[in-house]
């Protein structure tokens, strides 16, 4: 499934919404035997689709840990985000992994 598809539905980007694909989507994984899931996602969709505050909102609501069984890797390109965005999702997340990165300020 495209990161288009997934994150925005109908061109819309909904926190509760994405947070309940994960949820019905590991209900058909564990029906079919697995325990959780593992995922990444490419997030340059929020920005290339000005939806960077739903986002923000998104990573927020999932907050460091997630509340049902589930590990998951966001990538970021650092062409689409700035240090402001980059402290926010600091403050949202667990662990973080940097390489080779040069925020750009606005």
């Amino acid at each position: 499934m495209s990161a288009y598809e997934w994150y925005l539905e109908k061109g819309k980007a909904q926190a509760e919404t994405i947070i309940a694909n994960w949820r019905t989507l590991l209900k058909e994984k564990q029906k079919a035997g697995f325990t959780g899931l593992r995922g990444a996602g490419e997030m340059e969709v929020f920005f290339a689709n000005s939806k960077s505050e739903e986002l923000l909102r998104y990573e927020a609501a999932l907050g460091r840990k997630f509340d049902f069984n589930l590990c998951a890797l966001c990538l970021y390109d650092t062409e689409w985000i700035d240090e402001t965005q980059v402290t926010q999702l600091n403050k949202y997340h667990g662990h973080r992994i940097f390489i080779d990165i040069a925020l750009k300020t606005t």
